[in-house]
C-alpha cells in the first residue's frame, strides 16, 4: 500500500521521485521444512481456538479466522492431514441452500 500511495504522490508531481527506489533489499531465505515442535498439534489448536471463542464477540469472529487458517484445506505447511481424514465438502449445504 505504501509503495502505491508514494507512486500515486510522484504522479501527481508532488515528490520528484519515490523514495523507496532508492532502498535496497534481499528477500530473507525461507525455510523448506516444517518444525513439528513450534506447530500446534489438533488437541492444543481445539483448546486454543476454544479460549479464543470465550473472548466475547470479537472472539467468536476471531475463532472462526484462526480456525481456517489452521484447518483450510491445502494448508499442508500448517498441518499435514492424512490421506483417510480428508473429506470431501458436499456440493450443496443445507444451512446455506433452504434445508436442500
Amino acid at each position: 500500500m505504501l509503495a502505491n500511495a508514494l507512486g500515486y504522490v510522484v504522479e501527481r508531481r508532488l515528490l520528484p521521485a519515490n523514495p523507496l527506489d532508492q532502498i535496497q533489499w534481499k528477500a530473507s531465505q525461507v525455510a523448506e521444512t516444517v518444525d513439528r515442535r513450534l506447530v500446534a498439534n489438533p488437541a492444543q489448536a481445539g483448546r486454543l481456538l476454544k479460549a479464543v471463542q470465550g473472548q466475547g464477540r470479537r472472539g467468536q469472529h476471531m475463532e472462526a479466522f484462526f480456525g481456517c487458517l489452521y484447518y483450510a484445506p491445502g494448508a499442508a505447511w500448517v498441518r499435514e492431514v492424512p490421506a483417510e481424514d480428508h473429506v470431501a465438502a458436499p456440493a450443496r449445504h443445507p444451512a446455506l441452500h433452504g434445508g436442500l
